[in-house]
């Protein structure tokens, strides 16, 4: 081969690589392929690419290249010639080592050097940016949600895939001065440090004017007023619900964003609107909003999100919002098991595009009614549920202790002992009273029979229960029902 055929292949395979380094997402792609590419140009067998925080090695076909020095060394430099790592080449046997490649190939080497490195240092900025986008974002999310007697809260956010479209999707959860729980869920158009700046100046003016007692529509009017005069042009989609936890009513006012789910009992799953009730945030000047009403039974749940939930590529909005109902209406244990749900199946594991979710259930003021798999794995979430639902009702913390242990042990017995249970559940009920609180515990089946040692064994649970709290026990064909009270400190 000539030296000019060798030159043009060489120019080839420089093109080939300056394509695949563009391609390339993130500072590990970059290495991996400048090295591939750097092993093909020059024959070798093995390639060690090595720079500040990271390194990359491929071999070729044989793995016997174990020359204990390379055979040659091509530096990398930045712009303004400052190291910035090196490509350490190993021959390949039967092939022409990397030592001994002609003038015209090093030359291409040296090109295909400053082409990885330029990648890199633009990669290397592009993820710096994800990192302050992803950082400012995530501080602007709510780090607890509020516990308010007569409803339960649950929320998720899952990052988009690809690192550098952080976006601006946030969610929020706010007690009104009225008592009343205000939801918001919004997404702000861009993607970057400029949106998830943007949606932090959104998301802390919108809190600010539910805190001031202004309803959803005229919240979201004063917000659309601002977001006018905010540097550059600020777009958003915002959905912001009232939810009145004494009436169950619901007051629900939206900026362009996809609708809530309302998600029945045993019924249906609905859309709360179905026509637009306004623009997105920015949009146009002088805008009102429209606020629709809706009552929510108990046990029944709204779930807000952002598009990229529901965003279909292939199929279009329309199919994705209809399989969003369609997942919806797959029956859950609780609120958190339907947002996990929702995200896995809708968004996937890795979802294309941040996913934003806010999920709210209507329950008793004073009540908490749960089903649970007789499960001992379930015993850890329903210890959890409970103590949220005695903190926001607020029992003092040494009734709250002792309830969770005598609950607890009650709730172990009837997932243990039942050996021919009708439904493999158990229930439990906490009602709080202004002086105590009354827990019930009930399985379905028949205990089994004891040996000593069992029966010892569990008339340790039973009297430690009956330390904490005072116990009734009825067994019965259809199965056992333990009940609990606790007096209140100073009740």
């Amino acid at each position: 081969m000539t030296l000019r055929s060798r030159a043009g292949d060489a120019t080839v395979a420089v093109v080939d690589a300056a394509v695949a380094l563009a391609a390339a997402g993130s500072t590990d792609e970059v290495l991996e392929v400048a090295a591939e590419h750097a092993r093909r140009l020059a024959g070798a067998g093995r390639v060690l690419i090595t720079v500040p925080g990271g390194r990359y090695e491929v071999n070729g076909d044989r793995l016997d290249v174990a020359a204990e020095s390379p055979a040659a060394v091509v530096p990398l430099r930045g712009s303004s010639g400052e190291p910035r790592g090196e490509l350490r080449f190993w021959p390949d046997g039967d092939r022409r080592s990397a030592a001994t490649l002609p003038a015209a190939d090093q030359t291409m080497l040296a090109q295909l050097g400053r082409l990885i490195v330029l990648r890199l240092e633009s990669t290397r900025l592009v993820e710096a940016e994800h990192r302050i986008a992803a950082t400012l974002q995530h501080s602007l999310l709510p780090q607890a949600l509020p516990k308010v007697p007569g409803a339960k809260i649950a929320s998720r956010y899952r990052a988009g895939s690809r690192e550098a479209e952080v976006g601006g999707d946030w969610y929020d959860a706010v007690v009104g001065p009225d008592g009343h729980l205000v939801l918001v869920v919004g997404d702000v158009v861009g993607k970057g440090v400029r949106a998830a700046a943007a949606m932090g100046q959104i998301r802390n003016a919108l809190r600010a004017y539910v805190l001031e007692g202004f309803e959803p529509g005229e919240a979201l009017a004063r917000l659309n007023r601002l977001a006018r005069t905010l540097g550059g042009r600020t777009i958003a989609t915002v959905a912001c619900l009232r939810f009145d936890p004494g009436s169950r009513r619901v007051r629900i006012s939206s900026a362009g964003h996809p609708p809530p789910l309302a998600i029945d009992p045993g019924g249906p799953v609905r859309f709360l609107h179905r026509e637009a009730l306004g623009p997105p945030i920015g949009a146009l000047a002088h805008v009102t909003f429209r606020t629709e009403e809706d009552v929510l039974p108990v046990g029944g749940r709204i779930v807000l999100y952002t598009d990229g939930v529901q965003k279909d590529l292939a199929a279009g909005v329309e199919a994705g919002l209809s399989r969003l109902v369609g997942e919806a209406a797959a029956p859950t244990a609780d609120l958190d098991e339907q947002l996990d749900l929702l995200i896995t199946r809708m968004a996937g594991r890795a979802p294309r595009d941040d996913v934003a979710l806010l999920a709210l259930e209507a329950t008793e003021v004073n009540r908490l009614d749960l089903r649970l798999p007789a499960d001992p794995r379930q015993l850890s979430g329903l210890r959890h549920r409970v103590d949220r639902f005695l903190l926001a009702h607020g029992v003092p913390e040494a009734d709250a202790t002792d309830l969770m242990v005598a609950l607890s042990e009650a709730a172990a017995n009837a997932i243990e002992h039942p050996v021919t249970p009708s439904h493999l559940m158990i229930s439990v009920e906490v009602a709080v009273q202004p002086d105590e609180v009354l827990a019930i515990v009930r399985d379905t089946g028949r205990w089994r029979p004891s040996s000593d040692s069992r029966r010892r064994q569990r008339g340790r649970g039973l009297a430690l229960i009956g330390v904490l709290t005072e116990l009734s026990v009825d067994r019965s064909r259809r199965g056992t029902t333990v009940t609990l009270r606790r007096r209140l400190s100073g009740g």
